[in-house]
């Protein structure tokens, strides 16, 4: 049975304070006895003259501006058209309860639609188990109200989805509003549209804290150890199997990974 941390911070700004009274009481136990010696002060740092002020940017041309007026990226797939209008769609499972057929990409579009709440999914928590539960119940029921036919035992993968979604959401919006312009020293007044205030305020505090940033060296450093990453973009392995059987290929373990690495698109 694996054992739980205790006292682990389920929230950035209870990790914040946490990391910040672990390093006062560092300094403060590190800081020297005073002793009865009377040692001369040391001399004033000297004075550096500050930079010269930058130059003026170039005035904005048309080029300029039509370029900043682009969108990169293919943005939010398209969701269930049918959510929340009363009309259950039928989608498919496979024998591991994970979707499968047309509706399999359009609902996992509208689940991260789901997780991309704020006021529902706070970013600020630290990791999907410390989501709470009534919060999950609620998910299921809009999934159940607007799915036909839906199996309990979808339920957990339907989680798990959920969960990957919800950490591609924060690590997205880490990459995309942060770290491009983490420079900015108004970077905390200026949250992006779809991020709540008060939360991208914590937001900023986290990914700018000195413990954060040795984390997220560690974790790059590993991500590198892992093996080749799958190239199917948004189509995952039961859809790639599913869409092969209707074709009459093989899906062996070996079939898959040879479709998966010659980069064709099943239609």
């Amino acid at each position: 049975m694996k054992r739980r941390r205790i006292g682990r911070p389920r929230t950035m700004g209870e990790f914040l304070k946490s990391s910040a009274s672990n390093t006062s009481s560092s300094s403060t136990s590190s800081m020297p006895s005073t002793t009865s010696s009377h040692l001369p002060p040391p001399p004033p740092p000297a004075q550096i003259p500050p930079p010269p002020p930058p130059p003026p940017p170039p005035p904005p041309t048309a080029e300029m501006d039509a370029k900043d007026t682009t969108v990169n990226g293919r943005g939010h797939s398209k969701v269930i058209s049918e959510w929340n209008t009363g009309v259950k769609v039928e989608v498919f499972f496979n024998s591991n309860f994970q979707l499968v057929g047309d509706r399999a990409a359009q609902l996992k579009s509208q689940l991260g639609k789901i997780v991309r709440d704020g006021q529902r999914i706070p970013l600020t928590i630290m990791d999907w188990k410390f989501v709470g539960k009534k919060v999950k119940d609620e998910i299921w029921k809009d999934v159940q109200d607007n799915l036909l036919n839906v199996p309990e035992e979808y339920r957990a993968v339907c989680m798990r989805s959920c969960n990957t979604l919800w950490k591609d959401h924060k690590s997205k919006t880490k990459i995309n509003y942060f770290e491009k312009n983490k420079d900015d020293p108004d970077l905390v007044n200026n949250p992006p549209a779809h991020i709540v205030m008060e939360q991208w305020a914590d937001l900023v505090a986290y990914w700018s804290s000195e413990d954060v940033k040795m984390i997220s060296r560690r974790n790059s450093c590993n991500r590198e150890l892992r093996g080749p990453v799958h190239n199917t973009g948004r189509k995952h392995f039961s859809q790639l199997c599913y869409v092969m059987q209707q074709i009459g290929e093989e899906t062996d373990k070996m079939s898959v990974w040879k479709k998966r690495e010659t980069r064709r698109t099943l239609k």
